[in-house]
C-alpha cells in the first residue's frame, strides 16, 4: 500500500494543489472519536437504510451502458405458452444456458436493481402481449409489450427493475398467445459504491460492496471493494469543515487521506467515500 508520501509524489503536486484549492479559516471544533449517529449525521453521509446518502436523500441510481448481451432466448429451450409466467436469470454468471442465454451471463452485477433490455417476442402465432418485473414482486397491471402475429415478431426497449441476490432477477408473464422470448440487456442500475468509516477505520455504513476497511496510519485508510476499481473515480467528504479528503484507486483497493486544511497535516477523522465507476 503506498504510504502519503509516496502518493502524493507520485502523483506530482496535485494533492499539494487540492490542499490549497480549499480556502483557510477557522476549524470547527468536532471530535473524530465519536461520529455522528446514521439518524443524525450530516446529509452527505450514506444511509443504508435509504440507500444513499443522507438521511431521507437516496442517491440516484448510476447507469451502466453494456454491449447488447443476450440473457435469455426461448427458441434455444422451448416456447412461451400462452398464459405462461416464468422466472429469469439476469444478474451473475450461473443459470442462462438453461434458458437460452449466454451460459457465463453478460456481467451484470448481482447488486443491480434494474436493467435495460430489448425485450422480443419472436415469432408469435397471434397477438398477445408480455408483462415484465422483478421475481418476487408485484405483477404491474400494465403491459411491457404489445406483439402483433408476425414471421419476425415485436421488439421493444424497456426498463425493467429485477430482484437483486441470487434468485432469478425478473418475471414474465404472456398473454393470449404463444411466443418465443428473447431478452438482450444493453445496461443496467446499480447503487452507488459507498462507505461511512470511523476515525479508526470501522465500517459505520456502507453500501453492501465494501469488503474492508482498515486504518493503515495517521489519516490514511485503504477500502477493499467486491471488484476493481482503478478506472473508477474516488472522491470523499468529511461532515465537517477544515478536512480534505483525497481518494486514490488501483485494483481492487480505494487509498484513502486525510488532511487538515490549515495545518496540511494528516489527520484522523471519519469520512464519507464513494466510488463511481
Amino acid at each position: 500500500m503506498p504510504s502519503i508520501s509516496s502518493t502524493i509524489a507520485a502523483a506530482g503536486s496535485a494533492a499539494l494543489l487540492a490542499i490549497a484549492a480549499f480556502t483557510t479559516g477557522q476549524v470547527v471544533a468536532g471530535d473524530p472519536t465519536s461520529p455522528p449517529s446514521p439518524d443524525n449525521r450530516p446529509l452527505d453521509a450514506p444511509s443504508s437504510v435509504q440507500g444513499g446518502p443522507g438521511p431521507g436523500n437516496p442517491a440516484e441510481l448510476l447507469y451502466v451502458p453494456v454491449t447488447s448481451c443476450r440473457v435469455v432466448d426461448s427458441r434455444k429451450v422451448g416456447v412461451l405458452g400462452k398464459n405462461a409466467q416464468r422466472a429469469y436469470y439476469v444478474a451473475g454468471a450461473t443459470g442462462f444456458a438453461a434458458q437460452g442465454g449466454k451460459a457465463t451471463g453478460c456481467g451484470i452485477p448481482t447488486t443491480a436493481t434494474a436493467v435495460v433490455v430489448n425485450l422480443w417476442a419472436a415469432k408469435p402465432k397471434a397477438a398477445g402481449n408480455l408483462k415484465a418485473w422483478a421475481a418476487g414482486g408485484t405483477e404491474p397491471t400494465g403491459s411491457s409489450l404489445f406483439y402483433t402475429k408476425s414471421s419476425t415478431g415485436t421488439v421493444q426497449q424497456v426498463t425493467v427493475p429485477i430482484r437483486s441476490g441470487a434468485a432469478k432477477h425478473l418475471a414474465i408473464r404472456n398473454f393470449k398467445a404463444k411466443t418465443h422470448l428473447v431478452l438482450d440487456v444493453t445496461g443496467y442500475y446499480v447503487p452507488p459504491m459507498y462507505a461511512y468509516i470511523g476515525s479508526s477505520g470501522t465500517i459505520l455504513d456502507q453500501s453492501g460492496r465494501l469488503v474492508s476497511a482498515t486504518r493503515t496510519g495517521t489519516g490514511t485508510y485503504t477500502l477493499v471493494w467486491d471488484r476493481d476499481i482503478t478506472t473508477c473515480v474516488g472522491q470523499g467528504s468529511s461532515d465537517i469543515s477544515g478536512y480534505v479528503i483525497a481518494v486514490y484507486t488501483s485494483g481492487n483497493n480505494a487509498y484513502v487521506y486525510v488532511y487538515n486544511n490549515v495545518s496540511g497535516a494528516a489527520a484522523d477523522y471519519w469520512v464519507n467515500v464513494t466510488i463511481n465507476c
